[in-house]
């Protein structure tokens, strides 16, 4: 009568020598026993069948990914890439402004000036 309300699988699982509770029991169990290994093969069997599908999930995700990057054209990612290296670059360095030409080379009359006139013998 307990087995009546679980599925074929969940009932051939637990009553067979192989995987049922014969493997950890050594004297026919009780009812409340019975039921118990039963909910916790149901609960793990439903977290495997859970985690199978959420790893499915995952793969087909990632394929979904790789297959939109390779539709990117390479000139794009190329140019994306150039901008991107040009913003950080900017962002390591200031920007210098170049300082104006303001020497003049002196004249004769302006090495006179500052230093006198050379006296010639």
């Amino acid at each position: 009568m307990v087995l009546e309300r679980y599925d074929d699988a969940v009932i051939r699982a637990v009553t067979s020598p192989i995987t049922g509770i014969q493997r950890t029991a050594k004297f026919p169990p009780s009812i409340a026993e019975f039921v118990e290994f039963i909910d916790a093969h149901v609960q793990h069997a439903s977290y495997v069948e859970m985690w199978e599908a959420h790893a499915e999930r995952q793969l087909r995700e990632r394929e979904e990914i790789e297959a939109q990057e390779h539709q990117e054209p390479l000139a794009y990612r190329q140019a994306a890439a150039a901008r991107i290296l040009a913003e950080y670059k900017s962002k390591l360095t200031p920007q210098t402004i170049p300082q104006r030409d303001t020497w003049k080379p002196l004249t004769d009359e302006g090495l006179q000036f500052l230093y006198g006139k050379k006296e010639t013998t």
